[in-house]
């Protein structure tokens, strides 16, 4: 699993929501490799100083790129309106 990017759908000084782009990478000697695209959200709080995860929520679909899941894929202009907003990971 490799984040792609974040980003804040809801914040206060003690709480935050935070939205993660990712994709897992799964395969098996039996399997051809497939990529499965998330989003996953975290509920954070803050607490001793520093943002803890208080809950995560259940992974969604997407968005995914038509070339790894052609049945599953999102219109060009629905991938890129999904994929906006997401911020880099430093490296």
């Amino acid at each position: 699993m490799t984040p792609l990017g974040y980003r804040v759908e809801a914040y206060t000084g003690r709480r935050a929501t935070i939205a993660v782009w990712q994709v897992t990478l799964l395969a098996t000697p039996q399997r051809a490799p497939i990529a499965a695209w998330s989003t996953s959200r975290a509920e954070m709080a803050w607490s001793g100083g520093r943002w803890r995860v208080e809950r995560f929520g259940t992974d969604n679909p997407g968005p995914v790129p038509t070339v790894t899941a052609p049945d599953a894929a999102a219109a060009p202009r629905d991938f890129v309106e999904a994929a906006r907003g997401f911020a880099s990971f430093a490296p």
